[in-house]
């Protein structure tokens, strides 16, 4: 609860993010184009599987060997909003591990090459 961590001088800090990339699919031109992407920030107390300490997995892609593989950011085990959240406290003086992260995701969308723009382009009067 943000208000809850805000009370508690606490941060909450976004290490992960979400890019869905929007495709639409042409069959006259017989393939493919991005026409658009988002991105969504996530907050994650990531965790090892093999609860290895940090030092250990600095410098080795996560996996290799079984070792420094994550629970909370996997083809298994996908962020979501009720991943427990990472949260720093703003007196700590040790340094804190912060792992940053990244998924993709590749979505069909009705929204032609032509009109890609559309969404930025329009504009209305408040």
């Amino acid at each position: 609860n943000p208000e809850e961590w805000a009370a508690t001088g606490q941060i909450v800090l976004f290490n992960h993010l979400r890019f869905t990339i929007l495709y639409h699919e042409d069959p006259a031109r017989h393939g493919m184009r991005i026409v658009g992407f988002e991105v969504e920030p996530y907050s994650v107390q990531h965790s090892y599987m093999n609860q290895i300490d940090f030092d250990e997995c600095t410098n080795h892609i996560a996996g290799d060997n079984q070792q420094c593989a994550l629970n909370t950011c996997s083809a298994d085990s996908k962020v979501s909003l009720s991943s427990p959240p990472l949260l720093l406290d703003a007196k700590k003086t040790k340094p804190t591990e912060v792992i940053w992260t990244y998924d993709v995701i590749f979505e069909p969308s009705a929204i032609k090459w032509s009109t890609r723009w559309d969404t930025y382009l329009q504009s209305a009067d408040d």
